[in-house]
């Protein structure tokens, strides 16, 4: 395994802390390091394997990965994030903020609201700039953009009750995530139980909390999704129905016009037809 130091990581022995970027995280395999780590995730999806345990990582993930954790990023797909590492008396754990006293013993993954992540977005490069800086004033600066960051983590973070239950600002923001997942791989191959599991909910809690938000189960809300695309696509008018239904996610051409006259009364070929020929006229007048 792996082992990054200080000398890897750090880009001045002066400073305590170093920010790096990672856009896009590309897989990487089993490392540690002998200093502290805070990883954002910004955009895009994986894996990360902490300590042996797994997540589905998305943006708004925060990780603290210990000094001597072991960790590993997989299956990414488009994902960015960027460190903030910390050694002596940086690490969060030893840093004492008297409003957020918390702070000195993190958990090791929670997630951060949508709104507070974009404060962190902006601080980090500033904290950046100053940690590339050697004047007398740097380590006062760092301290300041530092101690920003970790209020910002950790007031922006979505809480969980005592109890274990999730609370309604949690379940809300899984779900703004979920659509906006469906939304952008509505052509993937999608199941619920993979859903469950790429957002940590048991199904049934996955189609209750969905159904709450939406006023339809996750699976039928993602039919309805495609069926929405294939519309788009077929009043375009330049591809044949298989071809729209492979690219609206179903595998199968005759399962998606059953579904297709179901919800709109026609066929997808009728309903093309029909189209064409009432555009045909607005589209002769509108060249004349």
């Amino acid at each position: 395994m792996q082992i990054l130091t200080l000398q890897d990581i750090f880009n001045t022995p002066q400073a305590p802390v170093a920010v790096t970027w990672k856009l896009p995280q590309h897989a990487y395999p089993e490392h540690a390091h002998d200093v502290d780590e805070i990883v954002i995730v910004t955009s895009g999806h994986g894996t990360h394997v902490l300590n042996g345990r797994s997540f589905t990582v998305r943006r708004g993930d925060i990780f603290y990965v210990r000094a001597g954790d072991w960790h590993l990023f997989e299956d990414v797909s488009n994902l960015h994030l960027f460190n903030i590492l910390c050694c002596g008396t940086q690490r969060p754990r030893q840093t004492v903020l008297p409003q957020h006293g918390c702070l000195i013993d993190p958990p090791a993954h929670w997630q951060l609201r949508r709104e507070v992540l974009d404060c962190v977005e902006r601080v980090a490069p500033r904290l950046d700039v100053e940690c590339r800086t050697i004047d007398d004033a740097t380590p006062c600066m760092i301290n300041v953009f530092f101690a920003q960051v970790l209020a910002y983590l950790w007031r922006g973070r979505v809480r969980e009750e005592t109890s274990g239950k999730r609370t309604e600002a949690w379940d809300r923001q899984v779900i703004l995530e979920l659509l906006g997942y469906l939304d952008e791989c509505f052509a993937d191959d999608i199941s619920l139980d993979g859903l469950a599991r790429r957002y940590a909910m048991s199904e049934r809690s996955l189609n209750r909390q969905f159904k709450e938000h939406t006023g339809l189960p996750p699976m039928n809300y993602l039919l309805q999704l495609r069926l929405s695309k294939a519309i788009h696509y077929l009043r375009k008018g330049n591809s044949a129905v298989t071809d729209v239904a492979f690219r609206c996610g179903f595998n199968d051409s005759t399962y998606f016009s059953h579904c297709f006259k179901k919800r709109f009364g026609l066929a997808p070929a009728q309903f093309q037809h029909k189209h064409l020929t009432r555009a045909a006229p607005l589209i002769k007048s509108a060249l004349l």
